[in-house]
């Protein structure tokens, strides 16, 4: 349990400061004057670089699995971010980005593998839900803490915040002493033989595209509408709401998955995901509760589509955990591009262009009614009936 906990943790601390982001690039656009579409781009570099290189991370974690180069991802991470503070121009605040992202990928393929091994088959999407959420959460409280300290230290002495990350790479460092975590993760490697299927993988790799596209942008976006209504006051408490409520919803989701199965928690989850993000913009009344349930119903299955992913491919764990915590979150990232150049459109403008963003997770839960997207669920499912009713020795 301490060694879940050590990664919980790590993974809390790295997407914290990636967390920082949305809310210093919206601060930064202010500073040097930034167009929508010069800010979805710089938001853009981050989430790029953080994203198409984790399988190269991944396939190293799945040949090497007792190498423990992912447990100094979130103190690179924290000082490419910290460093923004410093940038004297918008190609030092890409440049920084790229340092973020570079320690994020390398930290999200090889822990996955090993909180996959620490779960098996029993605990998988409860024990993956765990680790997600405190990467959510992170996630959450990055904008809230980044706005906190640029007012109270200054942009200037954001360095001086890297401390939780440092804390972070050594716990990771001591949880996998001795390659105990390696040496589980390279069991885990036998766990069974795939349940590879083309179909099923790029069903539930586009799904997952689709949320991350919805998130990116609003993460991109909703803090800078906020900033153009005046509420910049509201942009740290908002995010946290939304990511926060993602986060807590995905133990449940995770929990929940492993009895009734994967494909009916995404599907619900998603489907309802963009009605709840319709009635946040254009309903009045309790702003706060119609957010909250929008990140509920977003994020809930997210840690279940990791898992799932990872079943289809058990040698190569790292590598699946990749696909969905990073190409797909990076294929998502280029939406906020197409987002930034709509809000830029005079007839259109922010809030009519979020309003595009709220049909993506619609279209993700209708490709999870697919019987494609429930690839080896009744299997599994069957497994656990038969290891639950199966009298003891």
């Amino acid at each position: 349990m301490w060694r879940l906990s050590a990664l919980m943790y790590g993974h809390f601390a790295g997407d914290a400061y990636m967390g920082f982001i949305p809310a210093l690039l919206t601060l930064v656009a202010v500073r040097f004057g930034l167009s929508h579409t010069q800010l979805g781009g710089l938001g853009m570099v981050g989430a790029l670089t953080a994203s198409f290189t984790q399988p190269l991370f991944g396939h190293l974690a799945d040949r090497r699995p007792a190498l423990r180069f992912w447990a100094y991802g979130p103190l690179v991470c924290a000082v490419g971010v910290c460093l923004i503070g410093l940038a004297p121009t918008p190609v030092i605040v890409g440049c920084c980005l790229l340092l973020g992202g570079l320690g994020s990928a390398a930290f999200h393929p090889g822990s996955a593998s090993a909180v996959a091994a620490l779960g098996g088959k029993e605990r998988g999407g409860l024990v993956m839900s765990l680790f997600s959420a405190g990467g959510i959460i992170g996630y959450a409280l990055g904008p809230w803490a980044a706005t906190t300290l640029w007012a109270s230290l200054g942009p200037t002495r954001l360095w001086q915040c890297v401390g939780v990350a440092a804390l972070a790479t050594v716990l990771l460092l001591v949880a996998g002493r001795g390659g105990a975590i390696g040496a589980m993760r390279a069991a885990s490697r036998e766990d069974g033989p795939a349940v590879f299927s083309r179909t099923a993988l790029s069903v539930l790799f586009l799904i997952v595209t689709l949320r991350a596209a919805t998130a990116i942008s609003l993460g991109t976006f909703l803090p800078r509408l906020l900033e153009a209504q005046g509420a910049r006051h509201l942009i740290g408490p908002y995010m946290l709401v939304l990511i926060g409520s993602g986060g807590i919803a995905g133990v449940f989701g995770g929990a929940i998955s492993d009895r009734i199965g994967r494909q009916p928690v995404t599907a619900i989850t998603l489907l309802l995901a963009g009605p709840a993000l319709w009635a946040f913009f254009h309903i009045d009344a309790v702003p706060v509760l119609l957010l909250a349930i929008s990140g509920i119903f977003l994020q809930g299955a997210l840690p279940v589509n990791i898992v799932h992913m990872q079943a289809l491919m058990p040698g190569g764990k790292s590598l699946a955990a990749s696909l969905s915590m990073g190409v797909a979150w990076g294929l998502g990232g280029l939406a906020n591009l197409a987002v930034g150049r709509l809000a830029d459109v005079p007839s259109i403008g922010l809030a009519g262009a979020l309003g595009f963003v709220v049909v993506l997770p619609v279209l993700a839960g209708a490709l999870a009614l697919l019987p494609a997207a429930g690839a080896g669920e009744a299997a599994r499912l069957a497994e656990r009936r038969r290891a639950h009713h199966a009298p003891d020795e």
